[in-house]
């Protein structure tokens, strides 16, 4: 599937593959190693980053000091308008890394007009699940992945961000409603002939 390489934050909108940070809507010049830090944290939004899981990714296979870090995160900061003090995106944990830790927004792929629906708010880890999923299954480890939840919380627009994708081998993927059997005292388990019509995401099964 693609990527996740485009982000929306604050008044900030990245497209990692262009390589293009715009803030309200204007470009704002971001070195390289700084770009990339970004990203870094962006793809473990919420999670502490190390300052060695940063020298891996952003530096592979170079010997850099941690000023060299501490200069792209400060550029970074200087990018985003943002204060190491009171920190709107980039959390510092002292000697130890760092985190993002905005609300965001997300859409695979690079380039091209974004429409709202492309967007996905905080979903990366799903569609990364989704991911290994299907590499089990093109493994030979035969599975059905169900997306639950209450209605209006994202679950058909992860399912189409999947499908679209360039994956080699499509899923079978199905939409339904599953019913619950209300009893007396309780609920019977979920009766499985209460799951709704299927239709396909195209490709092979």
């Amino acid at each position: 599937m693609r990527e996740i390489n485009r982000w929306h934050f604050g008044p900030i909108d990245l497209d990692a593959s262009e390589r293009r940070l715009l803030r309200d809507g204007q470009v704002v010049p971001v070195a390289g190693k700084a770009l990339g830090v970004l990203v870094a944290l962006l793809r473990r939004a919420g999670q502490l980053v190390t300052k060695d899981e940063l020298f891996r990714t952003v530096w592979p296979g170079v010997v850099v000091t941690d000023a060299a870090l501490s200069r792209a995160v400060h550029e970074l900061r200087v990018a985003l308008d943002d204060r190491a003090a009171t920190p709107r995106y980039v959390q510092t944990v002292h000697g130890v890394g760092f985190r993002f830790i905005a609300p965001f927004a997300m859409a695979p792929g690079a380039g091209g007009a974004t429409h709202a629906g492309q967007w996905l708010i905080g979903r990366e880890a799903d569609l990364a699940r989704l991911q290994d999923a299907l590499a089990a299954a093109h493994a030979g480890h035969r599975q059905l992945v169900f997306i639950t939840g209450e209605a209006g919380i994202g679950k058909t627009a992860v399912v189409q961000t999947f499908v679209e994708g360039p994956i080699r081998r499509r899923p079978v993927v199905g939409a339904g409603t599953l019913h619950r059997a209300v009893r007396p005292g309780g609920s019977a388990p979920a009766d499985p002939r209460g799951f709704g019509a299927i239709g396909t995401a195209g490709g092979s099964r």
